[in-house]
């Protein structure tokens, strides 16, 4: 397998679940895990989701702060904050600060597939 990099730039971004997610998977070439780069503006947010089994989650807060919805617990994340999310289980994000947040998601194995809006 050949080394390959790819720039936030030359990505498109997917708003779909909210927020701005650019998805770095396919052009890197990875086939055991999902990486995307989240930004979300003051009040973004994703959608409350999913992800199917055997898929887990960990996100990791790269610069400003987030309020994380796992479950039924909610967590006031900032740069350094890292949370595990388990397959299965509903969870999203929220910007309820004044600043841009960026979020760094690892989703293995890959989902393959859209994650389950609830």
């Amino acid at each position: 397998m050949s080394h390959k990099k790819v720039s936030w730039k030359e990505l498109d971004a997917f708003t779909g679940l909210g927020g701005e997610l650019k998805v770095y998977t396919g052009p890197l070439g990875s086939e055991k895990m999902d990486l995307v780069i989240g930004r979300f503006e003051p009040g973004e947010g994703l959608k409350p989701h999913y992800h199917r089994a055997p898929t887990d989650e960990i996100y990791y807060i790269y610069k400003g702060s987030i309020t994380v919805h796992v479950g039924d617990e909610t967590y006031e994340a900032e740069e350094g904050d890292a949370f595990f999310v388990p397959a299965g289980v509903v969870h999203y994000p929220v910007n309820n600060s004044q600043e841009s947040c960026w979020v760094v998601f690892v989703l293995s194995p890959p989902e393959g597939e859209l994650p389950v809006v609830v």
